[in-house]
């Protein structure tokens, strides 16, 4: 996710297109910020165990779709449809500041597969009136040449 080679995510992206034939589809998921600024941490923070971004629809345009060789097929999104429980659930608060560091990371896996369950998903096209709520882009890219 980050390297010292430059951003993980466009290195990841590059990779992709190079090993994919001609035709061939990648789908990949993304968290969103919601409507706030692109963020990323290479460490960890209180929220999450480990390193992670937080993308938004430009950051996405930037440092995913922007890459040479491929195409966006489709791009929807997740939506929350309660309050994200990371910053409006005392019992996740409680439960998630019990975690090690560790702890967190293994259980990053599930947020989201559990994003789908609960979650509605949202067309490109709507996006914008769902900006506050997003959480997760899901996106299928297609080799070009």
């Amino acid at each position: 996710m980050f390297s010292e080679k430059g951003p993980g995510d466009v290195l990841a992206v590059k990779q992709i297109a190079r090993i994919l034939k001609p035709g061939g589809q990648a789908i990949i998921t993304v968290p969103m910020s919601g409507n706030g600024p692109f963020h990323e941490s290479p460490y960890g923070d209180e929220h999450f165990g480990g390193p992670y971004r937080l993308y938004t629809p430009e950051s996405l345009e930037e440092r995913i779709f922007s890459c040479p060789g491929l195409e966006k097929v489709k791009l929807k999104y997740l939506a929350y449809t309660t309050p994200d429980p990371r910053y409006h659930s005392n019992q996740f608060i409680c439960f998630w500041r019990s975690l090690s560091q560790e702890e967190r990371a293994k259980w990053a896996w599930s947020y989201a597969i559990l994003s789908t369950l609960f979650n509605p998903i949202i067309p490109e096209e709507e996006m914008e009136t769902h900006l506050e709520t997003l959480n997760t882009a899901l996106i299928c890219l297609r080799k070009t040449n």
